[in-house]
């Protein structure tokens, strides 16, 4: 748990990647995590964090909390029934009334967005300087929610913020459509679209850089591996790791979700890479499915 005179973390939607984050910054800070869910306390405490109960998006959660000195905010893109795509904007401005009012200094601000905000870019290299032009509500989600950290509001407020757009996220546990790959189902997504991936333990490694890191050079990031993989290699290399038969694909139905989020771009993360002199542990699909199938 918690210890005395140590900097304080906040984790907001300790899910897949914030979890991983802990195992790593658990040694630099006294880490808590910020849930709806009283359910998670034993999973929690199994990490080492303490659990805060609390909704992220209510200002009276936000003011009921000491100071931090960092916010890891790493939560799922969905829409609210009242806020629509302003649900993660309203969640930061909550964050922003109380964390400015409990200290003179700001917290280190590390916001995990996507790559989904670009849209479909037909096959196009995409990287920092490409515009953004999501096509789903998730993306556009986190777009609005990188804007509002680019505002006056924010600025005036002294937020000491990075966005970190992910590419797809697979590590043990989680790898895109491996379930139906293994049951023999045909799989409904385009065999020569591009896939853009990066590791979990990766993207926790290069978080925690950006967490310790007072002054990064840019505002925004782009985060893949930086080795797009069309489907079919991808899928094919996954079947033979698993020790199944061949994947077969069939015409996606344009109205599933799965079918939407299955856009065509190559993404370019040389800039973080670089910035930051950071070498991945999994610096491609093969190497990264070699521990996620194991």
């Amino acid at each position: 748990m918690s210890g005395t005179g140590r900097k304080r973390l906040l984790i907001v939607g300790c899910g897949y990647v914030g979890a991983e984050v802990v195992k790593l910054a658990n040694e630099h800070f006294s880490v808590f995590a910020l849930s709806r869910n009283p359910d998670r306390v034993p999973e929690f405490n199994e990490l080492g964090i303490s659990h805060i109960l609390g909704d992220w998006l209510r200002p009276e959660t936000w003011s009921s909390l000491s100071h931090f000195d960092a916010i890891l905010f790493s939560v799922p893109h969905r829409a609210d029934e009242k806020l629509g795509n302003q649900t993660h904007v309203a969640g930061l401005k909550a964050a922003l009334i109380s964390q400015g009012a409990a200290s003179e200094t700001s917290p280190r601000i590390v916001y995990l967005s996507t790559t989904g905000v670009y849209g479909e870019c037909q096959d196009e290299t995409v990287h920092e300087d490409t515009p953004a032009n999501p096509t789903r509500i998730g993306p556009e989600i986190a777009l609005e929610a990188e804007r509002w950290l680019a505002s006056s509001e924010a600025k005036d407020a002294k937020w000491n913020s990075t966005v970190l757009r992910l590419a797809g996220i697979y590590g043990p546990g989680r790898i895109p459509l491996a379930a139906k790959l293994r049951a023999g189902e045909a799989l409904a997504v385009p065999q020569q679209g591009f896939l853009n991936l990066v590791h979990v333990h990766d993207i926790a490694r290069i978080t925690l850089q950006l967490l310790l890191t007072e002054a990064p050079q840019r505002d925004t990031y782009v985060f893949s591996d930086s080795h797009p993989v069309k489907r079919l290699d991808f899928y094919q290399s996954l079947a033979e790791l698993c020790g199944v038969s061949e994947p077969q694909f069939v015409e996606a139905d344009p109205l599933d979700s799965r079918a939407r989020r299955a856009t065509s771009k190559k993404v370019d993360a040389s800039r973080i890479a670089s910035e930051f002199n950071f070498r991945y542990r999994f610096p491609d699909y093969r190497s990264g499915l070699l521990d996620a199938v194991r």
